[in-house]
């Protein structure tokens, strides 16, 4: 499983078979543990997670949570499926939620979901309490701006805030760049949804839009979302809309940001007018 020569299937299956001997737990584990790497092909850090979770209890909660900023998105939901799966561990999970060591936006809508309707009072409590309070944050920008909604939007100078502030990660019609994700269903969103996604981009963050900072042995950094993993490397997608594959041996760390790549701040950038256009424009857009 530790052998970096042997293929990503050996390793992942021998990963697959640790946390089963009783006498030799804190062995497995501290292997298991090592595995946790962002060098380590994904494929194998999923079967560690998943024999980890054979062993159980706090120990391996906080060895999966110390390690959860290096996590790709794959990996981060092996992770948190395996938490969810018990009421200790998911109340493990709220409490890094809690300490700011994970951010709620790390979880997709799915998974904050099950959480928030979990069968144990104490987690779906905690949970409420931590989701609710993480959907507030940017509550009062997104109120000092509603009046945005009663304005009257231009379609042909929405198409120019776009183009200007939105194109470098989106693609709608004939402008931009394919980057973030794809805009053609929100047209049918209301002019509240909207805005809350503009003003508060990280509110409803697809996981695997989230960004990355990936340092390498030579010190130099990539920033971007990860597109795609392979037993040798990731790609990923930086601003300028161009992949770039690193191989895993070249890999110094992995930390995702806990943000979405789309940046906040756009009630600066754009005057009242100009969210009224661009959301005009949006949802007229084909």
């Amino acid at each position: 499983a530790i052998d970096p020569t042997q293929s990503t299937d050996l390793r992942a299956a021998a990963a697959s078979l640790l946390g089963r001997r009783m006498d030799r737990l804190d062995e497995e584990l501290s292997v298991l543990s090592s595995l946790l790497t962002p060098q380590t092909p994904a494929e194998v850090q999923s079967a560690a997670v998943k024999s980890s979770g054979r062993i159980g209890g706090a120990r391996v909660s906080a060895i999966l949570l110390q390690q959860w900023p290096s996590y790709s998105p794959t990996v981060r939901t092996t992770v948190a499926d395996l938490l969810l799966a018990r009421e200790s561990s998911a109340m493990d999970l709220l409490r890094a939620i809690e300490a700011g060591k994970v951010a709620p936006t790390d979880l997709d809508v799915q998974r904050r979901e099950r959480l928030a309707k979990h069968s144990s009072p104490q987690v779906k409590n905690l949970a409420k309490k931590l989701l609710q309070s993480a959907e507030t944050n940017r509550q009062d920008v997104i109120d000092a701006n509603r009046s945005v909604l009663s304005l009257t939007g231009d379609r042909a100078r929405g198409a120019k805030v776009f183009a200007t502030h939105c194109a470098t990660c989106h693609h709608m019609e004939s402008i931009g760049a394919e980057i973030g994700p794809g805009l053609v269903s929100v047209t049918n969103w209301s002019g509240e949804a909207l805005l809350t996604s503009i003003l508060d981009p990280d509110r409803q963050v697809e996981p695997r839009y989230l960004s990355y900072t990936a340092k390498l042995n030579n010190n130099d950094e990539i920033f971007g979302i990860i597109t795609a993993e392979t037993g040798g490397g990731i790609t990923m997608k930086g601003l300028d809309g161009k992949d770039q594959t690193i191989l895993r041996q070249n890999l110094k760390s992995l930390t995702c940001t806990n943000h979405s790549l789309m940046p906040m701040g756009f009630e600066q950038a754009m005057s009242k007018q100009e969210l009224a256009d661009l959301i005009s424009y949006l949802q007229t857009a084909h």
